[in-house]
Formats: C-alpha cells, structure tokens, sequence
C-alpha cells in the first residue's frame, strides 16, 4: 500500500519516467504484477509504446488497462455481476421506452419526446447522475430545496421520474457501464490480482467521484499506486481556483492526497523541476509557449521563434489547402513521417470535407480520430423510410427516399423512369403501386413513333416494392410485439439481400483503395443486427404500436456510432482538442484557431443550464462542470496539445467561414503574438514557386491559377515547364486542355450552320405565334425549347398555366353551349350562368391532368375558385357584349397555314424556306351591315397582360395582330364582296376583382366599378361610328373599351385609339416583323440575348437558366436594352 505522485510539466518526460520504472520493476519481479491505467482511447497506442521500449519487445506481467477493462480483468477473477451491461444503443431505447410509458407524468419533456437529441439528452443526465453518484433521495431533495427555481424544479422532477423509470426498468437484468464502476470498487478487495500489483496510472486530466472511489480502493489494496499530474512546478498546490489552467490537476493531487491521509499514507511526490522540459531542450520557443502560455504574467520571447508559424488564410478551403502543402513539403524535404505529423482542431465536421479533398490531392494517408454516427448510412436510411411508407401511406417522398439507398435491387436509370411516371400520374398509396399501370408514359407517347413498353417499368416497379408488401402485411394490425416487428424487419433485409449487397460495396470500395469506406460497410450489418437483438432481448416482449417502435428503434440507432481503427501505420492523424491524445509526434498543426472553434461555443442543448448547475452546486451536490469550466478545461487540452510536437508547431486560422461570413481570430492567436513579437504572420503570396509545384493532382490547380493570374504579362519559366510538363504528358493534356477551355470560356453562342438548323426546323418552319415571341424575348429560350425539345419533367399538380388552361377550356364550352342551346347573350340569367358555369368547369377539371383537380381538399379549393372567377367573367363578357352591337360570331378558332392557304399565315423566307403560322383565336365578334363587315378579335388572358404597342414593334406582342390578320382574311375569303374593316383588338383579363367601395353605394354603382375594372384593352379603330358600336353605352369614359372623351367632345390622349391607315400599317408591320424573325431562325441564331424592357426580363420566369448561366456581369452577356418609346415615334417607325 503506497502512494506516489509525478509532477511535472507537459513534456517533461513524467510518462516516458513512468513507463521505464514499470519495465525496469517488471524485470525485476516476475510474480507481481505491473498495471498502467490509461484513458480508453489510449490503451492501444500504450501498449505498442510499452512493447517498443522493453528491451524483449514483449511484455508479460505489464497490462495496459483502462478503468472499464480493469473492471472486466476483476470479474474475471472474482466474478462480478450476472446482470447483462446495458451499453449506450440499449439505454437510449429503454429511455425512449420510459418517455413513452411516463409522458402524462412529465411537466416539460412530455411535449419534446419526438424531438431529435432529446431522448440523448436525458440519457446523458443519467449518465452523468450514476458518474456522480447521485442517489434518488438526493435529486427527491434537490427538488424541495428549488421553489425559488420553478423550471429548474421541473426539470428535475422529471429527470426524477424518467430516472427512476429507467432503475426500475434495470432493476432485475441489467446494468449500465457505469454502474460497473460501483462493483469493481466493492470487488477490488477480493482481488488477489490486485493486491499484487503495482499501479501507475497516467494520461488523466481528471477523475469522476466514482473514480476516485476505485483510485482509493486500488491505492490501499495495491502494493504501490503512482499518479502522473500535469502541473508547472511553480504552482501552489493548495490554491485551488477554479478558473485556472492546472485546476484539474490540483484538485486530482488533492482529491487523492486526501484519501491517502485517511489511509495513514503519506504520499510520495516525485517532482520534475527541469527549468526546460526534455521534449523542447532543442527548441527554446516552444520550450517558451509550454512556460507562458494562459499564464498571468508571462515573458515575452524576444527572439524570432523558430518551429512556431501562425497562417491567415482566406477560407477554410485554401487553409487546408496550406497544411496538405506544408505536410507535402515537411516529408518532402525534411524527411518526416506521416505518423510524426498530427492535425487538431475544435471542430473536425467543419473541415473534413476539405481535408478529403486537399489530402486526397495531395496522396496525404490520413485517420480522422472520430466516432462516426451510422445516421448517414444508407442502411439505416433504408431502415428508417420503410416504416415512413407505412405512417405516411406510401407517400411519394418516402417510397423514393427508400428506392434511392441503392439497396433496393434497381439499376438508377430504371428508377429514373419509374419516378418521372410516378410524378406525373401523381401516385400515391400502396393500392396504386400494387395496380397494373396503363397510363401511355409521360412525353413519350405523344412524341415518339414508338409507344413506350410498360410491361418493362410494371414489371420492375412490381419486383422491387414486393418486399415491401410483404413487410407491412406481417406488420399489419395491433397488439404486435417488438419481437414480432423485429423478426419482419429482419426477414426484410434478407429477402433484399442486405448483407450480400454491403459485402458487393465492400469490395467496391476495397478495390478503389477507399479504406474507412470498407471497413464502414463491413461493420453497419453486425452493428444493425446488434441493434435488433438488443430490442427483441431488453423489449421483445413488449406491445407496442408501429409508432413507438420505430421512435424507440430510432432512439438506438441516434447513438450508434462506428469506431474506425487507423487502416494504416504511417498516416497523419487527424483528431479533435478533447478527443484526441496525442503521443510523440514532431509537427502539430492547430486548424481552426477563430472564435467559435477554439474555444469551443458551449453546447446550448443541455438539460440543465450553467445556471441551474451553479444553483445545485450551491445546495450541496456535486455534479458536471459548467460551460465556463469546460472552457478552462478547453483551456488545459488546449495546452496540453500546443506542448505536444517537438519541432513544429503550426496556428493557422481563416478570414472566412464555410457560409464566406467573416469571422474572427480565437484569442489564442492573440496571446501567441504577444508571447512573440517578432513572429509574423503568413499569407499566400505564391513567392516560392517551388512550394507549390508536387503532385500532378496538387499542382495543376496552381497552374491553372497562374495562367488565370498571368493573362496579361505571361508565365514564369518555372511554370512554363510546369505546363510543358502536363501538356505533353498523355494523361494529363486532355485534362489540361479542358481546364484551359473552361479558364478562357465565354459564355456566348454562335449562329448555327443553316444545315443544322434546317435538321431542327425544317425548310418549312411551322411555328405558334406565342413561339415566334419567345424568340424575339430570347433565340437561346427558344433553341432550348422548340429546337432542342427540352421539357420539364411532369408533375402531377396544378400550375398557373394548368389554371389558364381550364379558364380558356371553360369559357370556350359555356360560349357554345349558349350557342347550341340558341341562349342569347341578352337573355342570359344569374341562376342560368351559376349552371351552366358550374357543371362546364367541372366538366372541363374531370377530363384534365388525370384528375388531378380532384386529388387534395387544396386543388378542389381551386376548383371553387375557378367557378367563382368564372360567373364573373360570364356576367362581365354578357354586361360588354350587350353594350354594344357586336355579337360573337366564332369561338376557339383554329387556324392552319397548311390547311387555310392564307398570305398573312404563309410567308416565304427564302426560295427554299417557308414559315407557317398556327394559332387559335379565343373569340371574334362581328357587326354587319349591308356592305361592311366589322370584326373585333378578344383573347382571354389569366394573367396580367396589357396591349403595348412598344412592345408589338419589338416582336414581344406578335398574336393579336396576327389574329386579326387571319380574321380579316378569313371573313373576305367568306364574303369576298363586302369590304372587311377591323375595329379592336383586346385582351380581356379573367378575374374577380376586389373593390375598395364606399359602403352606401347602389348595386349600379358597384356594378358600374366591377366593369371598369374588368374592362378590355387593346386598340381601338378611330372612328365614332365603329367606337359606339362597341361601347352604345358610353358618356365620357368607356367602361367596356380603352375608349375616354374630353369635356369638348375630343378622344382623349389615353385612348387607345388607331385609324384604320394605321392598322393598315400595323398589320404590314407585323408580316415583315414575322419574316424577320423567320430569316433569323433559317440563319440558325441562338444568341443568350434576353430582352430588358421597362421592368421586365424574362429571365426572372425562364425554366433555362440554369442551361444558358446568363450573367450580367460577365462582359459577353448583356441584356437586349429596348428604348421606351413614344407612341408617335413608334408609328413613325412603323
């Protein structure tokens, strides 16, 4: 029975004391035995230390143990406990299991239990109350003694009960892991074992009450316990501060010098004075950081540091870029090992998928020390849709969630067709997806000769969702147990052939050298059918609904996490402040050193705040530090760390963020600097060509750099022959050439050959008015679209478009049933339009889109909608067309160059070229008299579209002139002896506007406002006779046409008003605007060229950005500016 102390600073070699003691004791006494406790994450690296450094390169009676495989070397002797070791996947589902049966006890957790992290949470709690040896009668009086503290009562009441649920739950078959602490304590007696052993224990910061509890019982049975403390010598042992760096270190020294005094040992104290510790007597810089560093006061280092360097990179990118170079060059040209090289951080999720890019580029073999979460994994994604599908009913996100884990038996362009049919024929529920699919598939049978097979795409959907039927019919019904669920499951991933499928990948990634990879996919099977054991043996028996089993399955696979072992012997490890221990390494890099990550932001998810630890504390119980200690104890790894290399160390910190946000140094970049104020810090500044210049993989991302650098004033020698060297290599020049290409790309098109074009088109180019706009809006939106065939894929709901579609289709069948039914506009009544409107629209909605009017309370919404805005058009078109003498005469008039050989729809291009337009006019009314015919043309329009002459002379409103012209022309082809005069073009805009009315107004009155604002506008013929025609109604403004008279009896100048010369012009105008864009489209013009007018681009609605990638602020692409132009100008132009 013996205790002694090794004090000392970091680096002062008190391990490397410790380790050659034991081996020369353990030569010495072959009957003892020789234990060295160490944290858990160390016992592997101590052991290969220890080997390496006996003089047999064995050991025989030296056993690196941590405090749970010391537990474990006991019960072996003795005999411990038959209780089974609940571990971290069992305990989260037994907590889920208590929220759930406890929830109506609960006063704050009861509204949380669904909610990510929380069952973690309380198990944490739990943890923390068993690692500090809280008993229930001291949390029972903690509650009593918190009335001034009402929500932290509360939460400790419910801590209470989920706590006590979770003993009684153990109470008779298990225990946790850190229960197993409390039996070794009362088990270390009997242990023989012990009793013959030397102890040394060495690489803690600290120890938990219970541990100090097994300390005690090993320090008086034992025959000699040595403790290994990190503390400068000049420190006074007794001040014991909270908020200092070597804290936990007193506090160890005296925790344990206080159980040796009531064990009569005075203990020993081995104390390492040496002004210099041995790992930095050849480096007094860092000798200096380990000697000041979080010191008040400190000296400063006069000299310029050598081995220390502080990097400002400009984001997290080019500062990983920096260390994979610095690594490179430090093997390179130095001669180091991977493995004397190591890299910590404060947050390694912020960098890992830089590190996987910059060291895969530069061959750097890296391990990233971290417990990886299996959440990701497409498994577990698997796992987890299955039972999505059945709660949401076979929704189309969780069926496809699960098709695409890439387990489901199903080649990925098979499940692209499947997907696109799904979406377009809205599928939803298990009933549908068990049916023969019929439908033609979507595109395809419009526009290809050959019918897509659907036997092909039935026969695939039907293999792969089997499994899944299968699942939910052995599932299906109450009263199932977690056993029964379990086996499903189970059988499940056997009939999918899970485990043969993760064996494929993991030979895949074997092959492919992906090592972490491999060995990731070797391990998630044994890991999932661990999970399923543990439920069916701690719950099996237990009735459960699909709900609570999957929240409770959840709970475990939330805590799984894989622990990778280093698939290599030299590679830099990579590791976080806390996490990670670090053993004789030469170079260190600190990443990250910016606020937030060094120190660490405290985690705001804990159950119980800092303030209500202060409030326990101060009622007497011990429990987990707070935020405020943790980051003193951030501090000391911090320190611990920072002494760690022997030659380099390396502080690099970023200007900017993964989100590009600024963000500031740590403050540990502010106290290095002025421990030394001759250190500068480094920038990149590319001056040494040679750093830069290694790998073909590293380097060519320089060179293309460079180039982009040096357009002006050319390249380098060196990086001349650096391209040389890449240019001639056959591996890399194709690259090469691609990176160059893209370096020098300007994002602009050329005209297409003629032959080409004419493979799109056609010699005769037949074309929809509303295509020939889209070209003159933009020729790239254009070739996408008609030229190329680009389509959305469909979607089984409604658009804008879809909603337009139904208003035209609506009000095209209500015009011509009144036809058929010889109704009248005149004679038309209220509960006649409230009729016929209803029955036509839903008429016009059960055969559109498959019904998908009908397929949520949502779209059946709009469908009410429609019909409302609808009877308001219906009364508004009566109220226009009765106040006048026109009649409608046609309705939805298609017209056909091929058919009706007519001159305004045929326009010869060229000898060989011809332009055919196609079109279809909403409606045409007419006036006769005995020598004159007067047409008026109308399109509806669900959107917002205003008659701009401006925009008519760009080509943007091309369709209601053309209207007119084949109008006109069909009406004198019918009656070649009477002459054909127009008298207004309109867009008549579908609405039901709302009114901002006075309340005592007459049903006149808002009758009278309902129309103005419904009023058409167009352009009207100038002439009183036709404009009374149109509107016998008006005084001073016309409530039917863009028509208003001054006080002297003039047109106003708002009148949209033209003489017939002019639509004579107008209509001259539009032939030639025609032809023009017709040449245009022969000569193969595609230009990125979007018009810019007033405030209107196109490009804010274009479905094709992303395919033209036009930018403004790139030199080649610019906007087509059209001029807002008077309109006397513009009839000057025409």
């Amino acid at each position: 029975m013996g205790l002694k102390f090794v004090l000392g600073r970091s680096g002062s070699g008190k391990t490397h004391k410790c380790y050659e003691e034991m081996i020369k004791k353990s030569q010495e006494s072959h009957q003892d035995n020789f234990i060295l406790l160490v944290p858990e994450q160390f016992t592997l690296q101590t052991q290969k230390d220890i080997v390496s450094k006996h003089p047999n390169k064995g050991i025989m009676n030296i056993e690196v143990l941590s405090f749970q495989r010391l537990a474990f070397r006991v019960f072996e002797e003795i005999g411990g406990t038959t209780k089974k070791i609940l571990e971290e996947t069992g305990k989260s589902m037994v907590v889920r299991k208590v929220l759930e049966e406890k929830k109506n006890q609960l006063k704050i957790f009861n509204k949380n239990i669904d909610k990510m992290g929380v069952v973690n949470e309380l198990k944490s709690a739990i943890a923390e109350f068993y690692q500090y040896n809280l008993e229930q009668t001291s949390i029972e009086e903690m509650i009593e003694k918190t009335n001034a503290s009402p929500l932290l009562q509360s939460k400790l009441y419910d801590l209470n009960i989920v706590f006590k649920g979770f003993k009684n739950f153990l109470e008779e078959n298990y225990i946790t892991n850190e229960e197993i602490l409390d039996i070794l304590q009362q088990s270390i007696s009997q242990s023989i074992f012990i009793k013959n052993s030397h102890i040394w224990i060495d690489g803690f910061s600290g120890f938990t009450p219970i541990q100090y509890k097994v300390l005690e019982e090993l320090i008086q049975i034992g025959k000699e316990t040595s403790v290994t403390v990190t503390i400068d010598p000049r420190e006074d042992l007794k001040n014991l501060d909270k908020y200092q760096l070597f804290y936990e270190s007193k506090k160890t020294y005296n925790t344990l010098n206080d159980i040796g005094k009531n064990l009569n040992i005075k203990p020993k104290i081995d104390l390492i004075e040496a002004t210099t510790p041995i790992r930095f007597k050849n480096k007094p810089a860092l000798a200096h950081l380990e000697n000041n560093i979080f010191r008040f006061p400190y000296e400063k280092y006069e000299e310029r540091p050598k081995g220390i360097h502080v990097y400002l990179a400009d984001d997290l990118d080019k500062e990983v870029e920096y260390i994979a170079r610095m690594i490179t060059k430090l093997v390179r040209d130095k001669g180091y090992q991977y493995k004397e090289i190591a890299l910590i951080t404060g947050d390694i999720k912020r960098y890992e998928l830089f590190i996987k890019k910059s060291f895969g580029n530069y061959k750097i073999p890296y391990f990233i020390d971290q417990k990886k979460s299996i959440q990701s994994n497409p498994l577990v994604e698997l796992i987890r849709t299955t039972f999505e599908i059945i709660h949401s009913s076979w929704s189309y996100e969780s069926v496809f969630s699960w098709l695409k884990t890439g387990l489901c038996n199903i080649e990925k362009d098979k499940l692209d067709l499947i997907e696109n049919y799904v979406i377009a024929y809205g599928i939803r529920g298990r009933k549908k997806y068990e049916m023969q699919w019929e439908k033609n598939y979507p595109h395809r049978a419009v526009e290809e000769e050959n019918l897509f097979v659907l036997e092909e795409i039935n026969g695939m959907k039907n293999k792969v969702i089997q499994p899944l039927i299968n699942f939910q019919d052995k599932i299906k019904g109450k009263n199932k147990t977690v056993k029964t669920i379990t086996i499903a499951l189970y059988e499940l991933l056997v009939e999918l052939n899970i485990q043969g499928q993760l064996e494929d990948y993991e030979e895949t990634f074997k092959d492919q050298e992906e090592l972490l990879l491999e060995r990731q996919y070797r391990q998630i099977y044994p890991m999932i059918m661990d999970i399923l054991d543990k439920m069916v043996e701690i719950l099996g028996d237990e009735v459960v609904s699909k709900k609570e089993y999957i929240a409770i399955l959840e709970a475990g696979l939330e805590q799984a996490q894989m622990g990778l072992v280093p698939p290599g012997l030299d590679q830099v490890v990579i590791g976080d402040i806390e996490r990670t221990r670090l053993k004789d390494i030469k170079v260190l890099f600190l990443m990250g050193a910016n606020e937030g990550v060094i120190p660490k932001v405290a985690d705001k998810g804990n159950i119980l705040t800092d303030r209500d630890r202060e409030i326990i504390e101060e009622k007497g119980l011990s429990i987990a530090p707070t935020a405020k200690q943790k980051l003193y104890e951030e501090q000391f790894n911090l320190y611990s760390n920072l002494t760690k290399p022997q030659d380099y160390l390396w502080v690099s910190f970023s200007k900017l963020n993964g989100e590009y946000k600024a963000i500031r140094p740590s403050s540990l970049v502010n106290q290095i600097m002025k421990l030394y104020p001759k250190l500068e810090v480094l920038y990149e500044d590319k001056k040494d060509v040679q750093e830069y210049i290694g790998l073909p993989e590293s380097t060519i991302k320089y060179l293309i750099e460079t180039l982009r650098e040096s357009k002006s004033k050319g390249l380098s020698e060196q990086w001349k022959s650096v391209y040389n060297w890449y240019f001639n290599s056959p591996q890399w020049h194709k690259k090469l050439e691609g990176l160059i290409e893209g370096l020098f790309y300007e994002n602009k098109t050329f005209y297409l050959s003629r032959q080409t074009a004419e493979k799109l088109y056609g010699k005769v180019l037949i074309n929809s008015v509303s295509r020939l706009e889209q070209f003159a809006s933009c020729p790239f939106s254009h070739f996408i679209k008609y030229g190329l065939k680009a389509k959305d894929r469909l979607h089984y709901e409604i658009s804008m478009p879809d909603i337009g579609l139904l208003f035209h289709e609506s009000i095209d069948r209500i015009s011509k049933k009144l036809e058929q039914q010889n109704i009248e506009w005149e004679q038309l009544k209220e509960a006649t339009i409230d009729k016929i409107v209803e029955e036509t629209v839903y008429e016009v909605a059960e055969e559109y889109g498959h019904g998908v009017f009908f397929s949520s309370a949502k779209n059946e919404y709009l469908i009410k909608k429609v019909i409302r805005i609808t009877k308001r058009t219906i009364w508004a078109l009566q109220k226009q067309i009765t106040s006048g003498k026109f009649r409608p005469t046609d309705y939805e008039v298609a017209f056909n160059s091929d058919k009706e050989k007519f001159d305004s729809l045929n326009i010869q291009l060229s000898e060989e070229n011809l332009l055919q337009l196609t079109g279809r006019i909403d409606r045409i009314d007419k006036y006769e008299e005995e020598d004159t015919v007067y047409l008026k043309v109308i399109d509806y329009k669900s959107g917002q579209s205003s008659f701009d002459i401006v925009a008519l002379y760009y080509g943007l409103q091309l369709q209601l002139l053309v209207y007119l012209n084949a109008a006109v022309e069909l009406e004198k082809k019918n009656q070649p002896k009477k002459e054909v005069i127009p008298a207004g073009i309109f867009y008549y805009h579908i609405d039901d506007p709302l009114l901002a009315l006075e309340k005592n107004i007459t049903n006149e009155e808002r009758e009278e406002a309902l129309l103005k604002k419904l009023k058409m506008n167009g352009l009207v013929l100038e002439d009183e006779q036709v404009i009374q025609m149109l509107d016998s109604t008006i005084n001073k403004e016309s409530n039917i046409i863009p028509v208003k008279y001054k006080s002297n009896g003039e047109l106003a100048a708002t009148s949209s008003v033209a003489s017939k010369e002019k639509f004579d012009q107008l209509s001259q105008f539009i032939t030639k605007k025609i032809k023009d864009i017709g040449e245009e489209l022969v000569k193969g013009c595609v230009e990125i060229k979007p018009y810019h007018y007033k405030n209107k681009k196109p490009c804010e609605y274009c479905n094709y950005k992303a395919i033209c990638q036009f930018d403004p602020s790139l030199p080649e692409n610019e906007y087509n500016q059209l001029k807002e132009l008077p309109k006397d100008k513009i009839w000057d132009l025409l």
